[in-house]
């Protein structure tokens, strides 16, 4: 019954990753998902989803790029999921919209932390300041990205979103942590990256919040 119902098309908030590389996918895992069980909560999949992100940060700690690669991605995908299901099955809630953002702060954190002692540990140079500061800029970066938007939608206003989301920070880690395989400093250009992006979005909305509030 649920399965007909799914869709495999964006929803509003996703950004340009999300709409066009994950969506596609996780539409058909939840289908597959709802087929072996109907009753499943869409916070059982926050759950698990943030376990295999929180395999994955642990993954980089241990010098495990590769594996931390893949399942940054595979987690960046399921993250789809828990909220088609909830639309699916009308099982939407305030509690698990929460439970989601929630797990998602802290599954940035363990990645970003997991990238920075892996660079860490590849480094040659001893530019430990310098990792530090790359990684505050990333993290905080981040977790503002997300503040912004929800003060935002608290305000009654919405912000598009195109490349500086959450589906576009793990596409990059994702893409960084597999091609460390054989070039550690990809990590780095990653996480400097993320950080460009997202700060100047924070800036930009900075700007727009000015000119709208």
């Amino acid at each position: 019954m649920y399965i007909m119902k799914i869709v495999t098309g964006s929803k509003t908030g996703d950004g340009w990753v999300s709409r066009y590389l994950n969506r596609p996918v996780s539409g058909y895992i939840t289908r597959f998902i709802l087929w072996l069980r109907p009753s499943v909560s869409p916070n059982t999949i926050s759950i698990l989803v943030f376990l295999i992100t929180a395999i994955g940060g642990l993954s980089f700690a241990l010098n495990l790029p590769l594996i931390a690669g893949i399942l940054i991605h595979a987690s960046s995908v399921l993250d789809g999921c828990d909220g088609e299901i909830a639309r699916v099955t009308s099982k939407q809630s305030k509690f698990g919209d929460f439970l989601d953002s929630v797990l998602d702060r802290y599954g940035d954190m363990l990645i970003l932390t997991g990238a920075m002692i892996f660079i860490w540990y590849n480094n040659t140079n001893n530019y430990l300041i310098v990792i530090l500061l790359v990684f505050v800029l990333s993290l905080g970066g981040s977790f503002q990205i997300s503040y912004t938007a929800a003060k935002f939608s608290l305000a009654g206003k919405s912000v598009s979103r195109t490349i500086e989301g959450r589906d576009s920070r793990m596409f990059i880690l994702a893409i960084s942590a597999i091609l460390a395989e054989w070039f550690p400093i990809a990590v780095f250009g990653g996480l400097i990256l993320i950080g460009i992006i997202s700060n100047f979005f924070i800036i930009y909305r900075i700007y727009k919040a000015h000119n709208t509030f």
